[in-house]
């Protein structure tokens, strides 16, 4: 698999942090990097969060509820919107909040937020490495934080 995007049936569970409970909601995953290309790609992974195209033409998350949450008015499950067609990779997804690429970069619903220092996917992600995505969303705020190892 050269390029893959991995959408889940519901929606990722809200975590509890260690410290006082956050008052927004808070939503981790990880992803354990099995195999790497041979050959280096001028291409390099994207992690982080996507949602599917809201009926309305509010373009933004912070209404507090996350696609496919049990209070959303919805009975179709998260990724039935996203129909049969999916990108090629993650950087031509809509609705996204994801951080990578090469020169790495933030992108945020259908624009770019801003450049990434301090990490290079392409160079620091190898076989073994452990990538934790942490989407953090607080009234009219949200966050993305990743961590690996």
């Amino acid at each position: 698999l050269l390029h893959g995007i991995a959408i889940t049936a519901q929606p990722i569970p809200d975590v509890l942090g260690a410290g006082p409970a956050p008052r927004g909601r808070r939503r981790y995953f990880e992803v354990d990097v099995l195999e790497v290309a041979e050959r280096r790609m001028l291409k390099t992974l994207w992690i982080g969060f996507v949602w599917p195209q809201s009926d309305t033409n509010d373009s933004t998350v912070a209404s507090g509820i996350f696609a496919g949450d049990p209070t959303s008015s919805s009975s179709a499950p998260p990724c039935a919107s996203f129909g049969r067609w999916l990108p090629e990779t993650a950087d031509d997804l809509r609705n996204a909040f994801i951080v990578g690429g090469d020169p790495p970069k933030v992108r945020y619903l259908d624009g770019e937020a801003s450049k990434v220092a301090g990490w290079r996917p392409i160079r620091e992600v190898v076989v073994g490495s452990t990538l934790g995505a942490l989407l953090e969303e607080d009234g009219d705020e949200i966050s993305l934080t990743v961590y690996q190892d």
